[in-house]
């Protein structure tokens, strides 16, 4: 374990100009990065967050690893912007998911995700390669008007809920 924050964890409308590494670290109450910039490449690998995570409008200039990473609570991820390549390989989100108008520049990787609760994608765009290869969908889901530009993959994935693609996108 790298760093436990027992209480609210709060880095809103900040910026980091280079790496920021969160990897391994316990976040047991809120977690807040909403409207924060990142230039350098962000890991939060194997993080584990009990309480609601909340990274609203959040921009991120390299890459992003959220590989293995454990969400208890919601996870909100609206108007996100991911300017370079993303991976939620291995994550968890054990409630609600919300990537509302979410941009993802480059190739975004959410194999073997597991997602407990609804999940929101609506409005989102995905500009390179899109991936949900082996992804676990329990909730509903929602795609609605959201626009795939590269190759998008959902082989093996398992939707257990209802699915929504009204008004998506794909050009490949």
């Amino acid at each position: 374990i790298n760093t436990i924050f027992l209480e609210k964890f709060s880095f809103m409308y900040s910026k980091f100009d280079g790496d920021a590494t969160f990897a391994d670290c316990r976040f047991m109450k809120i977690a807040s990065i909403t409207g924060s910039s990142f230039g350098g490449k962000v890991n939060l690998s194997q993080s584990y967050f009990k309480g609601p995570a909340f990274l609203i409008g959040a921009k991120f200039g390299g890459i992003v690893d959220f590989s293995l990473a454990h969400l208890s609570s919601d996870a909100y991820l609206s108007g996100s912007q991911f300017n370079g390549p993303v991976g939620f390989i291995g994550t968890q989100f054990f409630d609600y998911a919300e990537f509302f108008s979410s941009q993802f520049a480059a190739d975004a990787f959410f194999d073997e995700t597991y997602f407990g609760g609804d999940t929101n994608f609506i409005e989102s765009s995905f500009g390179q390669a899109a991936q949900f290869n082996k992804t676990i969908l329990n909730g509903e889901v929602s795609f609605e008007g959201a626009h795939f530009a590269g190759s998008t993959r959902f082989l093996g994935a398992i939707f257990n809920d209802t699915a929504y693609f009204a008004s998506a996108q794909f050009e490949k």
